[in-house]
């Protein structure tokens, strides 16, 4: 959930993990994990979330 609302919202993880009642830790290794899944599957994903 954490990464599909950072993916999705563009929130910063502070705010996303402070919602979910976990530290920034968990947020970030969740969201990085969850990124380069996708981005695997899906070679353009990071450039376009860069832009």
């Amino acid at each position: 959930m954490v990464a599909l609302v950072y993916v999705g919202e563009h929130t910063t993880l502070a705010k996303i993990a402070a919602g979910c009642g976990i530290s920034m830790s968990p947020a970030h290794a969740y969201t990085s994990a969850v990124v380069d899944l996708l981005a695997e599957r899906a070679p353009g994903l990071l450039k376009t979330l860069r832009e």
